[in-house]
């Protein structure tokens, strides 16, 4: 309905018309101090409720948060332990190597020694003299 022929049926109507037809509005409410009370009541309980719940959710965020971060550190030290004993047997090798090395050349060097012996004087090695 437009305003117009609401404008052009109210004139036409009777003040006790207008009265009748009017829609019915809900009754207002009565507001007391025992409802306001209620409600306030009902407000804080309900903040506290949403402040137990967020309480409980930051725990559990820390918990998982915590949870999480042992988890990377034992991961993180199995990892490091992993590569100690990789880097300790790599030394063990290299340790090995290096002195299987330094006794070829030992013995290299006595060899060497003999045949420069051998070269200077040349009798000495024999038994042969006449």
């Amino acid at each position: 309905m437009t305003i117009k022929p609401l404008i052009i049926a109210i004139t036409f109507m009777s003040v006790s018309t207008i009265c009748i037809a009017a829609p019915q509005a809900a009754p207002t409410p009565i507001i007391t101090k025992a409802s306001i009370d209620q409600n306030f009541k009902t407000l804080q309980d309900e903040m506290q409720e949403l402040q137990q719940t967020s309480t409980k959710m930051v725990q559990q965020a820390q918990d998982n948060s915590q949870k999480n971060l042992d988890g990377a550190v034992k991961q993180l030290q199995a990892e490091i332990g992993a590569l100690q004993t990789a880097m300790n047997q790599n030394l063990k090798t290299l340790q090995n190597n290096t002195q299987k090395q330094y006794n070829d050349l030992v013995n290299e060097v006595k060899v060497l020694k003999q045949g420069l012996q051998q070269i200077q004087n040349p009798d000495a090695g024999s038994t042969d003299h006449q």
